[in-house]
């Protein structure tokens, strides 16, 4: 929530704390997802925060809405997607298609089929370090 208010001003997320911890929900604690909310926010100074909240409530509508000027969480994504090997973007869309925001290590290997030490930190797999056993950053499906 800090990154928020150093981007859109102590006085947005000071009158409205609950949005303001919603809308750092929403983006996961992503700098740059909070930047460009932050950004998109400056430009609209008649938007409310809990507005960008009703905004990016959905699934669908959140990525849409990451989008700034010079900078996009969809293109972060694909940048990183592009530098994975094929069966690590396999498991990245596969895992896009999860009911479930939050997962473990035996999630993707249910998925896909596969021991969960051959899907786990360490494996060659995408995953978090051994200290994080789940995530909440829901992976985009990639065509």
């Amino acid at each position: 929530m800090r990154l928020l208010s150093s981007v859109v001003g102590p006085d947005w997320t000071d009158r409205e704390p609950q949005a303001a911890a919603e809308l750092a929900r929403l983006c996961d604690g992503l700098p740059l997802a909070l930047r460009i909310i932050g950004a998109l926010l400056q430009t609209r100074p008649e938007w409310t925060l809990a507005h960008m909240v009703d905004r990016m409530a959905g699934d669908d509508d959140r990525i849409k809405e990451l989008n700034g000027d010079d900078r996009s969480v969809a293109a972060a994504f694909q940048l990183s997607y592009q530098h994975l090997l094929p069966r690590q973007q396999r498991l990245f869309r596969i895992l896009g298609l999860s009911s479930t925001v939050e997962f473990d290590t035996r999630t993707p290997a249910a998925m896909l089929g596969l021991p969960a030490h051959e899907t786990g930190p360490g494996s060659g797999e995408p995953g978090r370090r051994r200290s994080r056993t789940t995530t909440t950053a829901r992976p985009l499906p990639v065509a």
